[in-house]
C-alpha cells in the first residue's frame, strides 16, 4: 500500500523539495473493483505508517477523497506529474484523465498504471491522442507507462504509431511478445526497463 506514492516521495526527498499529492478514498466506494482490489476495509491507516516507515512523510500530502471531490476543490496549481493509478474501470480511468490532464504544466509527464487492463488500455489509446498536448518519450517501468506531455504541440505520426503498438502489445498481456519486440518498441522510441523494488526503511 503506497509504493508508487513512496516512490515518487524518495525522488523529491533526494532533490529536497517538492510534494506528492496522494488521493485516494482509502475507504469502500461500493465499487466491486475497489473490493477486488482491497476487500470492504479501510486502507488509510496502513497508508500513513508505510509512508512514515520509509521517511518520507514529509514529502506527501494525502488527500482522503475521491477524484472528483479532490478535482472540484483542487487549487488549479499547474502539475508536474500526474500519476494515474485509481479504479480500473473505464469511466474512472476516462474521468481521471479528463478531469486532470488540462492541469498538467506546459511540459509534464502522465502516468498510467496497469496499461493491461481493458479500461485503462483504452484510456490511453483515446485520451492520449489529444490535439491539446504532444506525447513523446514512452517508456515502461514496473508495470506503468510513463509520457512525456507538451502542451500546445501536436504528437508526431511516429509517437503515435508507437502508442498503438504500445497499447496493443499490453492487451495481449504476453511477456514474450514485449521481449521478442523490444527492439522494435526501441526503435519506435519505447523503452522498456527493468523491474526495481521501492526501499522501505525502517
Amino acid at each position: 500500500m503506497g509504493r508508487s506514492t513512496i516512490a515518487a516521495a524518495l525522488a523529491l526527498r533526494a532533490r529536497g523539495h517538492g510534494n506528492v499529492v496522494s488521493v485516494d478514498p482509502h475507504a469502500p466506494t461500493g465499487k466491486a473493483s475497489y473490493a477486488a482490489e482491497h476487500g470492504w476495509r479501510e486502507t488509510f491507516a496502513e497508508f500513513t505508517a508505510n509512508v512514515a516507515r520509509a521517511g518520507v512523510s514529509g514529502f506527501v500530502l494525502p488527500v482522503r477523497a475521491t477524484s472528483e471531490e479532490a478535482r472540484a476543490a483542487y487549487d488549479g496549481v499547474p502539475i508536474d506529474v500526474l500519476f494515474i493509478d485509481g479504479s480500473h474501470d473505464e469511466e474512472d480511468v476516462r474521468f481521471d484523465s479528463v478531469a486532470w490532464l488540462p492541469l498538467l504544466a506546459d511540459r509534464a509527464v502522465v502516468a498510467y498504471n496497469d496499461p493491461y487492463a481493458p479500461g485503462v488500455n483504452r484510456v490511453i489509446r483515446e485520451e492520449l491522442r489529444s490535439p491539446n498536448f504532444s506525447i513523446s518519450n514512452l517508456r515502461h517501468v514496473n508495470n506503468t507507462l510513463f509520457a512525456d506531455v507538451r502542451k500546445g504541440a501536436r504528437s508526431k505520426p511516429a509517437e503515435l504509431l508507437a502508442l498503438s503498438a504500445y497499447a496493443y502489445v499490453e492487451r495481449q498481456r504476453f511477456k514474450l511478445w514485449k521481449l521478442a519486440l523490444r527492439s522494435l518498441f526501441a526503435a519506435l522510441g519505447v523503452v522498456y526497463r527493468e523491474r526495481k523494488t521501492v526501499p522501505m526503511e525502517s
